[in-house]
Formats: C-alpha cells, structure tokens, sequence
C-alpha cells in the first residue's frame, strides 16, 4: 500500500534525477561551445558525486542529518538558479516548490527518524 512517506520517497527520486538534468541543460544553455559540452557533462557527474558521497542512504561518507539538509539545499537553490538564468523560470519555480512540498512531506511522516533524512 502506498503511504505518503513511500510516496515522497519516489518524489526524492525524482528531485535527485531532475537535479542532475537540470545541471546538464543550464550547463549546455548557458555556455558557449565547446565550453558547454564540456561542463555539460561534468556538471551531472559533479552533482551525482555530491549525492553519493555525502546524501545517499549508503553513502560512504557521513554527514549529521543537519550538514545533509544543508548540501541538499545548496543543490537545490545552486541547480535551480542555473535553470533561472537559462531562461527556464517556470521550470526553477515549480522544482522548488516541489522541493519545499517534498521536505514538508518528510518532515510531517518522519516518525522515529530525523524530519532532514
């Protein structure tokens, strides 16, 4: 059965891969060539390593669950001002706001866990 917590989860997904387009497209947009193939790529890569290392559930390397709230809104505001300047506000507008549900969304069905995991 599906419960709000299971449902933000997919959500979480779906913010974590909207991140990493979202860092390729501004990349490829706001760049002139070759500069924008070139950090096109690395910009994903950057933010997939980020999540990894630091925010994932296995993650290697650990963080308090205060230092993950922090990364993770660093990359939502570092990513979504990138969307805004390339001409895509709607887009910046509606993944924060997402975002922000999403948290809400976390923190409301936290039970035993920390509202920031």
């Amino acid at each position: 059965m599906l419960t709000l917590r299971s449902i933000a989860l997919v959500v979480r997904f779906m913010i974590e891969l909207a991140l990493v387009a979202g860092a390729a497209i501004a990349s490829f947009m706001l760049l002139p060539a070759p500069f924008d193939w070139i950090v096109g790529v690395i910009a994903p890569i950057v933010v997939v390593t980020i999540w990894a290392m630091w925010m994932s559930p296995k993650a290697p390397l650990s963080l308090p669950p205060a230092g993950k709230l922090a990364l993770e809104t660093f990359l939502v505001l570092a990513v979504g001002a990138a969307v805004w300047l390339a001409g895509m506000q709607v887009v910046a507008i509606v993944g924060f706001g997402v975002w922000v549900l999403h948290r809400i969304a976390l923190a409301v069905t936290a039970g035993r866990r920390t509202a920031w995991e």
